[in-house]
């Protein structure tokens, strides 16, 4: 018999593992009625009593012939948007809506199981089914036809942004042998306008066909019951035309396309970036490129290299992207084989991510870095991609540098060291896949159900997953590994045109000018060159790095101990109030200085935790809340949550206070480049970053570092185990490691936090790498049309208050890196910090380990003051009314589009700012969730008026702009338009609010609303760390007087205690008046309206700026036409021009403005003759877009943007974040006074609120990508609002 481990026991068990079959999931149920109609069906019980059932209708925009562009879309909005089944199922706490993609199209429903209370009970699984089998039956009404069109021509317009055109740039090239290539979901304008309803059910009758849709219903249902239900709904349907017959007389598709090879691929046929024999085993013989003649000359890899480049420049870009491609067939995973294969491929690809990003920290090149591969159903291939974002001076050695590491990885694979690192890491993620089977979501499930039926895969149970993999990595070798180096790296590594093995597509994108104003010149044939450069390099193999097992060796602790004597002290403040509130009756315990003593001599001597309670907590909530918060003896306050919902992962986040708010205002953006230099460091002592950013690699320790308006944020994420407890050993590394001293992930969080708290090193090139990155977020915001407008309305209303600026180049010049070091120190004081721990890790040891690493922190010295130096936080002036203004924003841009904003002032999260709501005394938590019923109210009335009944935008939302310890906000409601219509869509807006006031809260409004929230609320309270990491943040600090923990654990309670008047009262408090409304009108075009008025912006000089006008002016002509018509937007070039003309035509004739208004009533108020608001020194100008107001006025007393005589520019409201001259008023950075770390938002977005709103009745939307690391993550997912 052969040895274990042996090269022929190996060779037994790859033999036996080729043949073995995938076992697909057992409790997956698949079935086909007899019409055709495929379902699959996944009980799973979380959350539990809910379900999702989406319909794939397996037709999208490349299904349509030339004449239907955009077809499948409106179609998509007519059907669900028309579907009285559907409204029947809104108001329950059901979502529903719907997407169009390339390959298909999606409705979905995502239900409770059964009817909420207030309605008779009964399953809502027939309900859901019924509303999708109104889309397979739908007829078209013409007053629904014309409401869709409508919303899709708004839609069109608003999602045509830089970064959707770059990504059409980036399709249209990877795909330009295929229809791909022009066959956008969101059409063409002059299409959509000429359809009739008989042209929607042409299509309809043609696509929406029983054999041409897949419904997956996966959550808490019975699948028996299931399966009666659809043969019942969907039995009956049948097909109307010969659809084959149709599409094959069309002319339109190829004989034989990737639709051939599984029935989700779209019609089209790929031109592969591999060979043959690559090819051969997965498509039919007719998909098999042929290989391209044998090359002749040395040339001929220059010209493989030219003829796959492209270049695209825009004046509205501001750095340069580079994306390099492979196309690939899709490799179905059906065998152990194959699943053998993908798991290496994805070691791979770690690896080669790691090595970018380690080479980011000693030679930092990159703003992003990606390389990866992954499958896309929707475009019927596999896609390998390189992105990396850098500035223009670094292009080249950036892409030097990305393909030197790829063909490194291509020649020599992976070292002895990584193949150890990665394949326990590859176990580790299966095995907390497996352990987390029954917590995974809905959605996610279905999600990867989806993607599994479309790329053909087996979908396995995790625990089986977990098994295969083990046996896998088992018989894995560094040979086999570095075999899948060459199949993932070859079209760069092992470049051979004559194969056909290169690039599929090479595009670069890039402004057309330097920050400076001098034009940024670069050619296709440079990117060739330095390409070509590249793949000419001698390279060698690359050294293992010794990677530490921990920052902080077990002797040096020992020392930090018996130094600091550590120990847990009496709460304070309003913790110290719930803990006397929550206190049980007296019990016999052990005296509070022998519990203080245990909890030191555990921390030094790791002995387990005595059985009684080593210090006063306190616990709350009971059973549900279970939440434990302690102080320690340095000032550290500490918030510790077990929960068991994400298996063997923990979460820990540090809460400063103080945020922006505490820079000086004198120097503007200290703090956020502060936290930025943070992030970007990493040397800690003798440790060098590659070193320490291995360590967290291998203790799967991520975190983020972010300045809010009024806290600054550090978030971790890690793991409970450590690199040896994680997963078997596999090997004699693993072994000799598991040996050393070594540290759990949890532990590798705190030890990072406590050299953060002592002994951080704030190291030049990474201040320099921040501060480059707040260049950049500063150029990107004043060439982006929403962000200028947003900046504008935060200016108007905030008083121009630089700490909610993002600092622009002037600014960001002149800052420090002792500045910014003294910012950040003054912030991270242990009295002034917070920690608090939620994941799957027992009290005893949360408190064990702060003990250890958190407990060591020396106290800061008395005699500095504790509080952050500069202006304190104080209540913004939004808490009081101030007088309406008028702002508007032009951005020069080929193309044309408008935005619209309404804003006006609200109070803080907490309420405060608000006047008494009722003579009775409110719960602390009453305001907070008062707040969020009513943007969800809000977010529905908007939905209804302005799209609905008015017709007048795709989509308008609302949302609250304000923080936990800022003592003020606003409102803001954004609304995408056309230039013709953007004036009344904002109007409309403002009726629609003002409809609440009075009596416009009803009832059922007010359910609805509780509903959704209420859902939002269980599903994360109990699956997420980060759920109770922004529950917890802020409630042992005192500044934010409502936030305590035993009010934040009322939150059901209060939120089922809301009656129609509470919310009515609110309303009521707003003010939804003209004289205290501001609002903003962003228009992008080629040329100005005649209302709106160009400058001159200091930052970039005047050659700048006439070079920012010429580019624009000499582009719209030629550049509009031809890049619509590539892209397959919506404006066609003619119509573009006429619309300049007429614009032109207009401002000739049209007076110049000059209205006076009220200066605003705040404490930085303009002067009552001249409007003038003081504005601090060191900033400069915006470069790109102009934001004129009738309200603030020059010295001269003309109008903001105007000289006396309306001829030039002479002060401008500035645009995110600049200052301006004597009459210019900042412009605050919405991105930093939004509510970053709100507790609980809508949506379940933690970090960033949605400007497109809430979970509103069924608006329909373009899904253009998947955010993904394989490409560029330049266009958001666009799904439906």
């Amino acid at each position: 018999m052969a040895a274990s481990g042996s090269p022929v026991s190996q060779s037994i068990e790859q033999a036996r593992l080729s043949s073995f079959p995938l076992p697909p999931h057992p409790n997956m149920v698949t079935g086909k009625l007899e019409n055709g109609f495929s379902y699959i069906i996944l009980p799973n019980d979380n959350p539990p009593g809910r379900f999702e059932a989406h319909l794939e209708v397996m037709s999208g925009s490349v299904n349509e012939l030339e004449r239907q562009q955009g077809m499948a879309h409106l179609l998509e909005h007519v059907a669900y948007m028309g579907s009285p089944k559907r409204q029947l199922i809104s108001g329950t706490g059901s979502r529903s809506n719907a997407y169009t993609d390339f390959h298909h199209t999606v409705f979905f429903a995502a239900c409770p199981a059964e009817t909420p209370d207030q309605f008779w009970k009964r399953p809502m699984l027939p309900m859901a089914l019924d509303a999708l089998l109104d889309v397979m039956t739908t007829r078209i009404d013409e007053d629904r036809l014309e409401k869709e069109r409508a919303a899709v021509l708004s839609e069109a317009s608003m999602v045509n942004k830089m970064d959707y055109r770059v990504e059409c740039q980036i399709l249209s090239t990877l795909h330009g042998e295929n229809r791909i290539a022009q066959r956008f979901p969101i059409g063409k304008e002059a299409l959509i306008r000429s359809w009739q309803k008989e042209d929607l059910e042409l299509y309809h009758s043609l696509h929406y066909r029983p054999d041409n849709v897949v419904l997956y219903v996966v959550g808490d249902v019975d699948a028996p019951f299931a399966v009666d239900q659809i043969r019942k709904k969907f039995g009956a349907l049948q097909p109307k035309l010969d659809a084959p017959r149709v599409f094959a007389e069309s002319g339109e598709f190829p004989a034989v396309s990737m639709r051939d090879v599984h029935r989700h691929f779209p019609p089209v046929v790929h031109r592969w970036s591999c060979s043959e024999a690559d090819v051969r085993p997965f498509v039919p013989p007719a998909l098999v490129q042929p290989a391209p003649p044998p090359p002749t000359a040395v040339g001929d890899v220059s010209a493989a290299l030219q003829s796959a480049t492209k270049l695209f420049q825009h004046e509205l870009l501001q750095s340069f992207s580079f994306h390099l491609f492979a196309k690939r067939p899709i490799e179905p995973v059906t065998s152990a084989a194959a699943f053998k294969r993908e798991l290496m491929r994805r070691m791979v690809l770690t690896t080669l991510q790691i090595r970018l990003n380690v080479q980011q920290r000693s030679q930092p090149l990159f703003t992003f870095a990606a390389f990866n591969q992954l499958n896309w159903p929707r475009e019927g291939c596999a896609v390998c991609s390189l992105d990396i974002t850098t500035d223009t001076k670094n292009w080249q050695e950036a892409v030097r540098l990305a393909v030197r590491e790829i063909r490194r990885l291509g020649l020599f694979g992976l070292t002895a060291g990584e193949l150890a690192r990665y394949k326990q890491a590859t176990l580790v993620e299966a095995a907390q896949h497996a352990a987390e089977a029954g917590q995974k979501a809905n959605e996610d499930v279905l999600n990867e159900l989806m993607e599994a039926e479309a790329c053909g895969h087996t979908f396995m149970r995790p625990e089986d997953a977990l098994r295969l993999t083990e046996a896998v990595l088992a018989t894995l070798t560094l040979d086999e590994v570095n075999a899948q180096c060459v199949a993932l790296c070859e079209h760069l590594s092992h470049l051979d045109p004559a194969r056909g093995v290169q690039p599929a597509a090479i595009v670069a994108c890039a402004p057309t000018m330097e920050r400076s104003g001098a034009a940024f010149a670069v050619t296709e044939a440079d990117l060739v060159a330095v390409l070509r450069g590249a793949l000419l390099e001698d390279l060698a193999p690359l050294a293992d790095t010794p990677v530490p097992t921990t920052l902080l060796p077990a002797d040096a602790v020992r020392d930090k101990l018996q130094r600091e004597q550590p120990r847990f002290v009496p709460l304070e403040g309003k913790a110290q109030r719930d803990e006397a509130a929550a206190a049980p009756p007296a019990k016999a315990k052990r005296s509070l200085v022998g519990g203080l003593l245990d909890g030191v001599a555990q921390a030094i001597t790791g002995a387990p935790p005595a059985a009684t309670t080593p210090a006063p907590a306190a616990t709350v909530g009971g059973s549900t809340g279970g939440v434990v918060q302690r102080r320690l003896s340095n000032g550290i306050r500490v918030n510790m949550k077990p929960l068991d919902a994400e298996t063997q992962r923990v979460a820990v986040r540090l809460y400063a206070p103080g945020g922006r708010v505490a820079e000086d205002a004198t120097r503007p953006g200290a703090v956020l480049v502060g936290a930025r230099t943070m992030q970007e460091g990493g040397a800690f002592g003798s440790m060098s970053r590659e070193q320490v950013e291995l360590f967290c690699i291998d203790h799967h320790v991520t975190v983020e570092v972010g300045a809010a308006a009024d806290a600054v944020v550090f978030d971790f994420d890690s793991v409970t185990t450590t690199p040896s407890q994680e997963a078997p050993p596999l090997g004699a590394a693993t072994a000799a490691a598991a040996s050393k001293e070594e540290v759990s992930g949890v532990e590798a969080v705190l030890q990072v936090l406590h050299v953060l708290l002592t002994d951080f090193l704030f190291e030049r090139d990474a201040f320099e790498r921040a501060v480059q990155a707040a260049h950049e977020e500063f150029d990107a915001t004043v060439k982006s049309l929403e962000s200028a407008c947003q900046e504008s309305v935060a200016a108007a209303i905030t008083g121009a208050d630089p700490r909610f600026l993002k600092p622009n180049h002037t600014a960001l010049d002149a800052l420090t890196l002792p500045q910014v070091e003294a910012a950040m120190r003054r912030l991270l004081r242990p009295e002034n910090v917070e920690v608090s721990l939620a994941g799957d890790l027992p009290v005893a040891e949360m408190e064990a380990l702060v003990l250890r690493y958190l407990g060591t922190v020396p106290a800061a010295p008395a005699a500095p003051a504790a509080a952050p130096q500069g202006d304190p936080p104080r209540p913004l002036d939004t808490v009081r009314p101030a007088p309406g203004r008028q702002l508007s924003v032009f951005l020069p841009d080929s193309d044309e589009r408008a935005m619209g904003y309404l804003a006006g002032p609200a109070p803080n999260r907490f309420g405060v700012g608000l006047p008494p709501l009722s003579p009775q005394p409110q719960h602390p938590l009453h305001a907070h969730v008062a707040l969020l019923v009513l943007q969800e109210i809000a977010n529905r009335r908007l939905f209804w008026v302005v799209r609905e009944e008015r017709r007048l935008t795709y989509d308008a939302s609302f949302q609250w702009v304000h923080s936990d310890g800022v003592g003020g906000g606003w409102f803001l409601v954004s609304v995408t338009a056309s230039p013709a219509t953007v004036q009344p869509a904002i109007r409309a807006c403002q009726e629609a609010l003002q409809s609440l006031q009075g009596a416009g809260i009803t009832g059922d409004s007010l359910q609805a609303a509780k509903r959704t929230l209420l859902q939002k609320h269980r599903a994360e309270q109990s699956s997420s760390n980060r759920f109770w990491l922004e529950l917890l943040a802020g409630t042992q600090v005192d500044h934010v007087a409502a936030k305590s923990l035993r009010a934040m654990m009322d939150f059901e309670a209060v939120l089922q205690g809301l009656t129609a008047q509470d919310l009515q009262a609110l309303a009521d408090a707003l003010d939804f008046s003209d004289e205290h409304l501001t609002t903003c009108v962003g228009v992008a075009a080629p040329s100005a309206p005649s209302h709106l008025q160009r400058h001159q912006p200091s930052d970039v000089g005047a050659a700048g700026s006439t070079a920012i006008a010429a580019a624009v002016g000499a582009r719209c002509g030629r550049v509009s036409r031809r890049r619509l018509s590539e892209q397959q937007l919506d404006l066609s070039g003619r119509r573009l021009l006429q619309r300049r003309e007429a614009s032109e035509a207009a401002a000739r004739q049209t007076p110049s403005v000059g209205s006076a208004a009220e200066s605003w009533r705040s404490s930085s108020a303009p002067s009552a003759a001249t409007g003038h608001v003081p504005t601090p020194r060191g900033l400069g100008t915006a470069r790109d877009a102009v934001v004129s107001g009738a309200a603030a006025r020059t010295e001269t007393g003309s109008p903001l943007g105007m000289s006396p005589a309306g001829s030039r520019c002479v002060g401008e409201a500035e645009v995110e974040g600049a200052s301006r001259g004597p009459s210019q008023a900042a412009v605050p950075s919405v991105s930093l006074s939004l509510a970053t770390w709100h507790w609980l938002l809508p949506e379940n977005s933690p970090r960033i609120p949605r400007v497109n709103g809430a979970d509103r009745a069924g608006t329909c939307g373009v899904r253009l990508r998947a955010q993904c690391c394989s490409r560029t993550p330049l266009v958001p997912r666009l799904l439906p609002n």
